[in-house]
């Protein structure tokens, strides 16, 4: 349990107090290793969008739930996507 006090500035200063419960369920201990220590994927101009490119892979050794990934693009652009479960990284294209 965690308790709190807060105290205001005020004459004579304000208090009050609440009582917190933590509970840690599960924790996060090995942050996830790719398989590769750099990806190079060669990309052939005027590919159709959709095409794959390469997959990118990595593994966490948490168990259940905390060993599963999402991979994302950030930024994310308007030339590629990855597949969040996957990691396979594909061509995307949006004309304006």
């Amino acid at each position: 349990m965690l308790k709190v006090l807060a105290t205001d500035n005020g004459s004579p200063a304000g208090t009050a107090t609440a009582s917190i419960v933590v509970v840690v369920l599960d924790s996060n201990d090995n942050a996830p290793q790719f398989s590769k220590e750099a990806y190079l994927f060669v990309v052939r101009e005027n590919l159709d969008a959709g095409t794959s490119v390469g997959t990118i892979d990595a593994t966490d050794r948490d168990p259940d739930n905390n060993a599963s990934l999402r991979y994302s693009l950030i930024p994310a652009n308007n030339s590629f996507q990855i597949n969040p479960v996957t990691g396979e990284y594909k061509t995307f294209y949006i004309f304006v």
